[in-house]
């Protein structure tokens, strides 16, 4: 499964999961942050990876203040059960990385793992 941000830079699954490991291991605080995320992350250039941070940063404010509706599962009724899987797989990362961020703890880090 790929994501398509709306500049047309396609993320992979594997891109991603970087991407999220990456946010966890360079903090804020962290000199140069956002050129170590990019090394971490084959084929983005420093650009795409702050744009693709923006769009996360967006998409959490939406999920929290409930702009995003639930996901209706009776429309994947013929969408493979893999693919249902890394669908519910990917929104309750989200969830647990949303959690995460604002508690900073380790369960950030699982949901990460998972």
């Amino acid at each position: 499964m790929k994501i398509m941000d709306e500049v047309g830079s396609e993320w992979s699954n594997e891109q991603n999961n970087l991407f999220e490991y990456a946010l966890v291991n360079y903090p804020d605080d962290v000199v140069d942050r956002w050129e170590k995320i990019a090394a971490d992350v084959p084929g983005k250039t420093l650009e795409e990876i702050k744009h693709h941070y923006e769009i996360l940063v967006y998409d959490i404010h939406n999920i929290e203040y409930g702009f995003v509706p639930l996901p209706d599962y009776d429309s994947f009724s013929k969408t493979s059960n893999s693919t249902k899987r890394a669908i519910v797989k990917r929104e309750l990362r989200l969830q647990v990385f949303i959690i995460g961020q604002k508690m900073n703890t380790s369960l950030f880090n699982f949901a990460l793992l998972w």
